[in-house]
C-alpha cells in the first residue's frame, strides 16, 4: 500500500491519494486470459477443495460404514430400518452441529486460536 501526492491544488494544500489493493491486481496494460490462474487463486482453490473434502467426507463414507455394520453386526443380513436411518441421520445431524459449533467458536475467539483448534480436531 503506497500513497502518492498529486499536484498541489490552488489553495496550496497537499492532497493525499491512497491506492487500494485491488489496483495491484487490475493492471491496465497486462492482458490476462481467464483460464490462467495466479498462485493466489490456485492456493485458494486448493484450500477450498481440501476444506470441502474434509467437511463432506463423513457424509460420503456413511454408506460403506452402514454396509460394514451390516456384515459385522448382523452377519450380512440387512440392518433394521430404524438403525440404518439412525446411523445415516446421525452423520448429517453431527455435521450440522459441528458446523454451527465451529462457526460460533470462530466468531467468538481470535482467528489464530480457532484455526489452531480446527486443525487439531
Amino acid at each position: 500500500m503506497s500513497a502518492h501526492k498529486s499536484e498541489a491544488p490552488a489553495n496550496d494544500e497537499q492532497h493525499v491519494v491512497h491506492k487500494s489493493n485491488l489496483e495491484d491486481f487490475e493492471r491496465e496494460g497486462e492482458v490476462r486470459y481467464p483460464f490462467l490462474l495466479s498462485y493466489r487463486e490456485v492456493k485458494l482453490l486448493g484450500i477450498a477443495g481440501v476444506g470441502f473434502f474434509l467437511d463432506a467426507y463423513d457424509l460420503f463414507i456413511i454408506n460403506p460404514v452402514a454396509t460394514m455394520l451390516q456384515y459385522r453386526l448382523y452377519g450380512g443380513q440387512p440392518l433394521p430400518p430404524n438403525l440404518e436411518g439412525f446411523v445415516k441421520a446421525g452423520a448429517n445431524i453431527g455435521s450440522v452441529i459441528g458446523q454451527f459449533a465451529f462457526g460460533l467458536l470462530a466468531s467468538s475467539s481470535p482467528s489464530n486460536a480457532s484455526m489452531l483448534l480446527c486443525r487439531i480436531v
